[in-house]
């Protein structure tokens, strides 16, 4: 696969697209219509991701972007990164739990 976009020159927009503004794909024929509460939780939700995203090292915020956008495997971020399985699995894991960390109270926003 070849990935064009870099992780910051999209990232926005998909979080402004899956969180924010419309409901998710599907949704609008079921009548659902977000309340005032409910965007205003989405788009603190947003605010917090963009906030913890922007916070991480580069290195970070390119392995979660190969792994979790495009959807990558290890193997396949390895050779994007050149770095080794091993590596790509360490620097993922440790990437969410900063992410995790760094939103500290704001990931209830993703808890259900």
């Amino acid at each position: 696969r070849v990935v064009q976009a870099a992780p910051g020159d999209v990232i926005e927009p998909i979080f402004e697209r899956e969180f924010a503004g419309a409901p998710p794909a599907g949704w609008s024929c079921y009548g659902f219509r977000p309340g005032p509460s409910t965007r205003v939780r989405r788009a603190e939700a947003v605010r917090a991701v963009q906030v913890g995203w922007a916070s991480l090292p580069e290195v970070y915020r390119r392995v979660l972007w190969l792994r979790c956008f495009p959807g990558l495997s290890v193997e396949e971020t390895a050779a994007a990164m050149g770095r080794s399985t091993g590596s790509i699995r360490g620097l993922c894991s440790r990437a969410k739990q900063r992410l995790r960390d760094i939103l500290g109270r704001a990931s209830s926003h993703f808890s259900g």
